[in-house]
């Protein structure tokens, strides 16, 4: 080889590793109005792996009307950077409770925008007839999801998963704005350039695709930044996107028969839904961390400043910070909020594999 050609050759080689250098330094890229794909190589991620971790938790029918638990989408997303995606891309899916993050967010928003005074205005004064234990309730309380609505408790007093007083806390904030969720959705979220149109359907809840999913998870993980622009003041999701809940948080005593008194339904689940909680779990974010009540790491496999959306069905994003590394997807990745670590242990292998596809 000459002289020429193999200079060539270097300089090409020490452009690809600054190239690869930049793409994994953290430094945060934004989509515009579709995702830029880099080969997994350009961004430290072993390609190989990356489909292991797709097919372990099921790339299998991308049809909207498949069942549920046959339904595959997915996207793996590092410092910005689309690396990996599986099914249809614009295909779009009921992502359940992983859409309750949204709402906290477009509180974050409310309170911003001075349409509520803090997220620990009280419910009350939206007009709510709440029954005289209920009247300290604020929205705090219904993002915690320590509430006390349709429970025996008052608010701040137990843990219980509870998709009537998520009902009541969207219903709320609707109040507080004034319109529907929905449209308040298309006016703050605009700066990310959805791709797949509005996120809330006619029911309040989260319907959109993996990838515009994902721009979510992005924007939180950037702080409420997105490509230059500071959409939401950072202090939200600095004092927020954390654990809220007391570790020391009983739960709730009520174990059937809620009393929805105001009549407003439930959001789609039950209540009372599932012990962990307490020390992991705020403003309907999940954590990873020690779980107070049997001192387990919730997702051993995991870094511990992994932050979690979590829905029924496997509709599940994981956000990895330190790494860069952002999941959102519909699948069977197992579940995370039980005592029982063989039920975590599926989530544990797919944050294995994960893992493994980080060089």
């Amino acid at each position: 080889m000459c002289e020429c050609a193999l200079l060539i050759v270097v300089l090409t080689g020490l452009v690809m590793v600054f190239l690869a250098a930049q793409a994994t330094s953290g430094q945060s890229a934004f989509p515009g109005k579709q995702w830029d794909r880099r080969d997994p190589a350009d961004l430290g991620l072993d390609g190989r792996r990356l489909e292991e971790f797709a097919a372990f938790i099921g790339a299998g029918s991308d049809d909207p009307v498949a069942k549920p638990k046959d339904r595959r989408i997915g996207c793996v997303v590092r410092n910005g950077y689309l690396a990996h995606a599986w099914g249809d891309p614009q295909a779009k899916f009921d992502w359940y409770s992983s859409s309750k993050p949204v709402v906290s967010t477009l509180l974050f928003f409310a309170v911003d925008k001075g349409l509520l005074p803090s997220v620990d205005a009280r419910i009350v004064d939206l007009g709510w007839a709440l029954a005289p234990k209920d009247q300290p309730m604020t929205f705090a309380h219904l993002a915690d999801q320590v509430s006390g609505y349709a429970l025996a408790e008052a608010p701040g007093a137990a843990w219980s998963y509870n998709d009537l007083a998520l009902q009541l806390y969207v219903l709320s904030l609707e109040k507080g704005f004034g319109r529907p969720l929905s449209q308040a959705a298309q006016e703050y979220l605009a700066p990310l350039s959805l791709e797949d149109g509005d996120v809330f359907d006619r029911r309040r809840r989260v319907v959109t695709s993996a990838r515009d999913f994902a721009r979510l998870g992005w924007f939180w993980m950037n702080r409420g930044r997105w490509a230059g622009q500071q959409v939401l003041p950072q202090a939200y999701l600095d004092a927020y996107m954390r654990p809220h809940v007391p570790p020391d948080l009983p739960r709730s005593v009520t174990r059937s028969d809620p009393n929805d008194y105001l009549g407003i339904g439930s959001y789609g689940g039950g209540f009372n839904q599932g012990p962990v909680g307490p020390g992991v779990y705020g403003f309907n974010w999940w954590f990873n961390g020690t779980i107070p009540r049997n001192g387990q790491v919730l997702v051993p496999a995991a870094p511990l400043d992994m932050v979690m959306a979590l829905g029924a069905r496997g509709s599940y994003m994981a956000m990895l910070p330190s790494e860069g590394l952002l999941v959102a997807a519909q699948g069977d990745w197992g579940k995370v909020d039980e005592l029982d670590p063989l039920n975590r242990a599926r989530f544990n292998q797919a944050l294995e594999l994960l893992m493994s596809a980080v060089r």
